[in-house]
């Protein structure tokens, strides 16, 4: 059975920054970085059910415009070319002014 992983960026950063945080939850979170690898996760994931096939990896995430954030923007950028590289689809949606992910959900459920 063919099988393609979707990762949604912003929220798995979001949850794995939650899963290190500290004994409580306004403890300092010590997963500071997105540096997961999702052809990693993805092999892990697809390998839990016996006889499925990794076809595909989609990755989506919003990133802020250069006048927004420029670390941010030019750190997701050398990211999706990290992953094309890799043989990753990669979806880019935005940033809203007030910091919110826009165009991302749509993308993944089409």
């Amino acid at each position: 059975m063919k099988a393609i992983v979707f990762f949604d960026g912003q929220n798995l950063y979001r949850s794995a920054k939650d899963a290190w945080r500290g004994p409580t939850t306004s403890s300092p979170s010590r997963y500071t970085w997105p540096s997961y690898d999702v052809k990693k996760l993805s092999a892990a994931l697809v390998s839990k059910t016996p006889g499925r096939i990794l076809c595909q990896i989609r990755f989506y995430t919003g990133v802020p415009e250069t006048n927004q954030d420029s670390f941010w923007h030019d750190f997701w950028i050398e990211k999706f070319n990290h992953l094309r590289k890799q043989g990753v689809e990669v979806y880019k949606g935005r940033i809203n002014s007030s910091g919110q992910e826009k165009g991302v959900d749509v993308k993944i459920c089409c």
